[in-house]
């Protein structure tokens, strides 16, 4: 009997274990994630904390209308860095390894402009699709930038 209640009381221990956060992995994800707003790697292993800052995009969606399936676009998104302190885009995460990034890589100073270039290769897509990008930097609030098109297939991929 003894035996048996082992057989069901590891599994049930493995399963708690493994739900409470108790994985240094998760953890240590976790915690990067927690500080991304405020620590922004500066290169060369080093760590710098600059203050938040408030920016303005013009415009955080897009739509490229009718597009050729074979036909790579993009669209720049332009921001305005209102905030008071210097601003820093650490990362930008595609939705999609369809979709390439460029962007301001150096500190963007208060009262100054900077852009985000997305380019969206529609290669074996069809229809209508919608993509979006987010942009990791020194501001409270994420930044979300989206756009969305309809792909037609070129002639040849037609037949």
């Amino acid at each position: 009997m003894r035996s048996v209640r082992l057989f069901f009381l590891f599994p049930l221990a493995a399963f708690v274990f493994a739900t409470t956060g108790c994985n240094p992995r998760q953890s240590a994800e976790g915690s990067a994630v927690a500080s991304a707003d405020s620590t922004l790697a500066a290169g060369k292993g080093e760590t710098e904390t600059l203050p938040q800052t408030e920016v303005k995009f013009v415009s955080t969606e897009h739509n490229f209308g009718k597009i050729n399936d074979k036909d790579k676009v993009s669209h720049t998104y332009k921001f305005k860095n209102v905030g008071k302190n210097p601003l820093k885009i650490t990362n930008i995460k595609t939705s999609c390894g369809c979709t390439s990034k460029n962007y301001s890589k150096d500190l963007v100073p208060a009262g100054a402009e900077g852009f985000v270039t997305l380019e969206f290769d529609p290669s074996g897509k069809k229809g209508e699709i919608s993509k979006s990008a987010t942009v990791f930097a020194n501001t409270a609030e994420r930044i979300v930038l989206k756009f969305k098109a309809e792909i037609e297939p070129t002639a040849a991929a037609a037949n």
